[in-house]
């Protein structure tokens, strides 16, 4: 890698403005570019082919490219300078500039992976800041929903999630304390990583299936994570509405009560498109769905009474308690029993 202030002929002010520039420019690029192949492809008029000849792809590359070096020559400027006087960098305390530079080159390893693998070398040119990048400040909580939220090529996404679960996970797998997953990368992000500190886990719209699948006590994830796990987030969109599944939802709830020994935190809602009431504890009896750990639960019931089935003593430690009733009507004989009890 050629120093930044010289050597490439390029003034630290230029490396800075380049460095400045958004990850939004050059997802821009990218963009562009696959536009112009996209409409070469499909399109085969002139005016399409005259825009394509005229489109330098190579030229265009070699922009993206040169970006990502002068970001890297000023990040290892930066660590350099702040880095001197002490070997042993990275402190209780982190200065601002190292820390701005982690941030970037997490960032930029992400992008990297992601559209442009061929950069995986420029990235870990500097193995200091290469360790720096993948310290457990930045590192401990990872999102995968976000990284491809606009990404509405099925393909595409898999392919992002491919390689982010063999190139950087394996790398930050012993850091990560909060995993937020959707239903494409649940799986794979499971399943291939070993996560010792993990003790919170999001996950977004699943399906019932999914969600059953997951959560059940013959899953391997069980197995690994039961007694791991703090916080719990379930979110499940389904709009399946076979008789077969109606009480699947409950189910997932009361198993998720009986296997987690050690959660705390549990948030089990739904999205707009499930096509079933929320769930309904009516029938689980407090002997078999019960928790002495939780004090902090969020849900959705079908009813009034349902509400009240979680507050006659089966959550012992519960102490808040957030929820969403789809249908507030005469309560039964036996709930009135049981709400004047715990008004007493």
């Amino acid at each position: 890698m050629k120093n930044s202030s010289g050597g490439n002929g390029l003034s630290q002010r230029t490396l800075a403005e380049r460095y400045n520039i958004s990850l939004g420019s050059v997802s821009n690029i990218l963009k562009r570019k696959e536009e112009y192949l996209h409409d070469y492809e499909t399109n085969q008029n002139q005016n399409v082919k005259r825009k394509f000849k005229s489109f330098d792809s190579v030229k265009l590359d070699q922009q993206v490219y040169e970006w990502f070096g002068s970001c890297e020559n000023i990040l290892v400027c930066d660590v350099n300078e702040q880095d001197d006087d002490d070997s042993n960098a990275v402190s209780t305390e982190i200065p601002p500039k190292i820390a701005e530079a982690m941030e970037m080159t997490q960032k930029l390893r992400l992008l990297a992976t992601t559209q442009y693998p061929q950069l995986h070398k420029l990235i870990r040119v500097n193995q200091k800041l290469d360790k720096l990048a993948q310290d457990s400040t930045f590192t401990r909580s990872v999102d995968l929903v976000t990284i491809t939220l606009n990404e509405d090529n099925e393909s595409r996404t898999n392919s992002i999630l491919d390689r982010f679960c063999f190139d950087i996970i394996p790398r930050i797998q012993y850091s990560i304390e909060c995993l937020t997953v959707g239903p494409l990368s649940t799986d794979r992000i499971l399943r291939i990583g070993n996560y010792p500190k993990l003790n919170k886990l999001i996950l977004v719209n699943l399906s019932l299936k999914m969600a059953s699948r997951i959560l059940n006590n013959g899953s391997s994830f069980i197995h690994i994570y039961k007694h791991q796990i703090s916080h719990l987030v379930v979110t499940i969109n389904d709009d399946i509405t076979a008789i077969r599944i109606k009480n699947v939802a409950t189910n997932i709830f009361a198993n998720i009560l009986a296997m987690f020994t050690n959660l705390i935190h549990l948030d089990f809602n739904f999205g707009d498109n499930f096509g079933y009431p929320p769930t309904s504890f009516i029938k689980l009896l407090s002997t078999t769905c019960h928790s002495s750990s939780i004090v902090h639960l969020i849900v959705t019931v079908r009813n009034f009474d349902d509400c009240l089935c979680l507050l006659d003593g089966r959550l012992s430690q519960l102490h808040t308690f957030i929820v969403k009733v789809d249908n507030i009507d005469d309560l039964s004989m036996s709930i009135r029993k049981k709400v004047k009890n715990f008004e007493s």
